[in-house]
């Protein structure tokens, strides 16, 4: 009986990312509008802004970049660093996202230039710089 539900279950959860991607697929990179609001030692705000007419789901993750010597190096994070599994931006809408430095990394970033770059996606790369 139990494994009749693991089952059940398991199935469940593959369909609803099935289901979950079909729909990301209809929503195309020009249809998202990323820029980064502001930046400070504390965090850094990003507004997103669906155009499109169906919800867009994706996942927190993002890789930060430093300018060192004419090379971008990925910052890296600290070892329990936590990323929401989903994000939701519905149809027509506009959100502001922060994200706390120390939710992710050891230090607070120095100053210099930065890219911040979702991951697995195709968004453009925000570049900013940190005074």
């Amino acid at each position: 009986m139990i494994s009749k539900f693991k089952n059940m279950l398991v199935i469940t959860l593959i369909f609803f990312f099935i289901i979950s991607y079909t729909f990301n697929l209809n929503v195309h990179a020009k249809d998202i509008d990323i820029s980064i609001k502001s930046v400070n030692k504390k965090q850094i705000k990003i507004q997103v802004i669906n155009n499109s007419n169906k919800n867009y789901y994706t996942d927190e993750y993002f890789i930060l970049k430093k300018k060192c010597k004419k090379k971008w190096k990925k910052v890296k994070f600290k070892k329990n660093a936590m990323f929401a599994r989903t994000i939701t931006y519905f149809a027509h809408d506009k959100v502001v996202q922060t994200f706390k430095w120390k939710r992710f990394f050891k230090k607070k970033p120095k100053k210099g230039k930065y890219k911040f770059v979702w991951f697995k996606s195709k968004f453009k790369d925000n570049v900013f710089v940190l005074k």
